[in-house]
């Protein structure tokens, strides 16, 4: 009896365990469910979420773009309008007023189409900046050679003679005008002439110088009665008084 009282007792509290060991089974089970449920609910509802979320997404990315498109060209305009000037340009002759981004004053010409020779004359420079209502000339400017034939006048000498009687005279040699061909190099601007230089010069026809010689022979008149013609540094009778030439324009022809 005393053997079966232990086995009892064993086989009681095996029992016993086992019934505990189920009641937390079955506990354990049902708060599984219940926050399992709870745990489904609260996924589905962010899945909602998330997918009410996703489908706004592209509305508020189009709506977001649109604005940024429209600041974007309102920018562009402002900026466009703050780097563009009216500006004046007058070259071959015309005047033009052009709308042109700020920059230089070749950068305005280029846009313009209007072209720069290598000797044109641009004012501002080149290189000036742009500023509203600023004027541009443009000179162009040539240049041209040419030739001229222009005449040198011969001179007088005068030399003495005292072969020959005082107011007597000669000519010695005839005066020809010379030549000379001068070579110039003409600038222009627009087309007038502003300067002319002489870049050589040689002489085509010389020039020949006219040459009369005078009488220094002194006459002196002879004594009444005595018959004795003289003059200083000479003496002689019975000679004639020698004629007196004295030189006028005819003689000089």
């Amino acid at each position: 009896m005393k053997y079966l009282g232990e086995d009892m007792k064993r086989r009681v509290y095996v029992i016993t365990l086992i019934m505990i060991v189920a009641i937390m089974c079955l506990l354990s089970g049902c708060g599984g469910s219940d926050k399992s449920g709870s745990a489904a609910s609260t996924s589905n509802a962010a899945s909602g979420s998330e997918a009410q979320s996703e489908a706004n997404q592209p509305s508020e990315a189009n709506d977001a773009k649109q604005e940024n498109d429209e600041d974007n060209e309102n920018v562009g305009e402002a900026d466009a309008q703050a780097a563009s000037v009216k500006i004046k340009i007058i070259a071959d002759g015309k005047t033009q007023e052009v709308e042109v981004s700020e920059g230089t004053v070749e950068d305005a010409l280029k846009s313009a189409a209007v072209t720069i020779g290598k000797d044109d004359i641009v004012s501002p420079d080149l290189k000036s900046k742009l500023s509203k209502g600023v004027e541009i000339v443009v000179t162009r400017v040539t240049f041209e050679e040419a030739e001229e034939t222009v005449e040198v006048a011969y001179e007088t000498e005068y030399v003495p003679d005292d072969t020959i009687y005082e107011g007597s005279s000669y000519y010695v040699q005839t005066g020809i005008n010379g030549e000379t061909v001068n070579k110039y190099r003409i600038t222009y601007h627009d087309g007038n002439e502003v300067a002319r230089e002489i870049v050589s010069t040689s002489e085509k026809v010389l020039t020949q110088n006219e040459i009369i010689a005078y009488g220094t022979l002194v006459y002196v008149a002879p004594e009444e009665g005595s018959g004795d013609y003289s003059s200083e540094g000479s003496s002689g009778s019975g000679e004639e008084e020698p004629e007196i030439c004295v030189p006028n324009d005819d003689n000089w022809d």
